[in-house]
């Protein structure tokens, strides 16, 4: 394996004092990646009436990448307790392009190469563009009590204009299963948090997350009709507790409930092929939903150095990659 990279980057900070009460903040950061000439030897077997064959399979790969973001933020101070209002805005230009050549030889054992056997060709471009907005506000008041709450808006659109093209050298046949998949996603989230410390052994928090999702992705290329196009909404409620007591100055004892979700990568929804081998390969699925993860810890802590811990956790609509394999019919190719 061979996979040679090179990094530029840069970034930008710039902060404001408007005046003692509120201040501005502008970050830029850029970054790009260039990796030309990777490349993957694979040694396949493949076992048919008790027979072995062997074929080796080369891929050479060139890629570079694009990151580009700016976030602007503002944030006033409404009182002498610490209280606060922080508005935030933020832009993301990510750009891919990787094209990739991928070719199966007859061999042997011993990775010795003969006839070229399939050749695949892929370009896999990813754009992204993302734009949020967000809004918190904290009010402090007297007697150690703390209302937090807010609300964020983030929309994102992904072009993936896939090419894959696979010419069968044995019965001279090409396949062509080309895709363009554009996936537009828009998600409301609003939040409330109470935090009150009730004497000096005894604290807590308590809050909830609610999460709005709204995507649409589209594919007009797709053979699959299931595919051409994907709708979903779902509602997410991701509460959160958290308690702790000073029994005395060496004993301690809390409970922290906590919920949070894991959403896919853009890369993951788009369902264009990547072929390892001639007959191994994976695909994205669309129709992947974020996963949810609620977690309860209790911990006793003694002289702020021992710990004891006990811990539990639920997840819901895991996300994982697994590779395919091809069934191989008459004429030797994916079906």
């Amino acid at each position: 394996v061979s996979d040679p990279n090179k990094n530029l980057g840069g970034y930008l900070n710039l902060d404001y004092e408007l005046n003692n009460k509120s201040s501005i903040a502008l970050r830029w950061n850029s970054w790009a990646n260039r990796r030309y000439g990777s490349n993957v030897n694979l040694l396949n077997s493949q076992i048919q009436n008790n027979i072995t064959s062997y074929t080796t399979t080369r891929n050479t790969e060139n890629a570079r990448s694009y990151n580009n973001s700016v976030n602007l933020n503002y944030e006033l101070k409404t009182d002498s307790l610490g209280s606060n209002l922080n508005l935030n805005g933020a832009y993301l230009n990510y750009k891919r392009f990787q094209k990739a050549d991928n070719r199966t030889y007859m061999s042997d054992a011993f990775n010795n190469t003969y006839d070229l056997n399939t050749q695949n060709f892929q370009e896999t471009p990813q754009i992204i563009n993302n734009f949020s907005l967000l809004a918190d506000y904290i009010q402090k008041f007297k007697k150690d009590f703390t209302l937090s709450f807010g609300g964020n808006f983030n929309t994102t659109e992904t072009d993936n204009d896939s090419k894959n093209i696979v010419h069968h050298y044995i019965n001279n046949e090409t396949k062509d299963t080309s895709n363009h998949f554009i996936y537009d996603e828009k998600i409301y989230g609003f939040y409330v948090t109470l935090e009150k410390k009730f004497n000096d052994k005894f604290s807590g928090k308590i809050g909830s997350r609610y999460e709005i999702t709204n995507s649409l992705g589209t594919s007009d290329k797709a053979q699959n009709p299931e595919l051409r196009r994907i709708q979903q909404n779902y509602n997410n409620l991701l509460p959160y507790l958290s308690l702790n007591y000073a029994i005395n100055d060496k004993n301690n004892i809390s409970y922290a409930f906590s919920s949070r979700m894991r959403r896919p990568g853009f890369w993951e929804l788009n369902p264009v092929v990547n072929y390892l081998t001639e007959f191994n390969y994976t695909q994205n699925n669309p129709f992947v939903k974020a996963s949810s993860s609620y977690n309860s810890e209790l911990t006793y802590m003694y002289k702020n150095a021992y710990f004891f811990v006990l811990n539990h956790s639920y997840l819901k609509d895991i996300i994982t990659q697994v590779p395919l394999q091809g069934v191989i019919n008459g004429v030797n190719q994916l079906i």
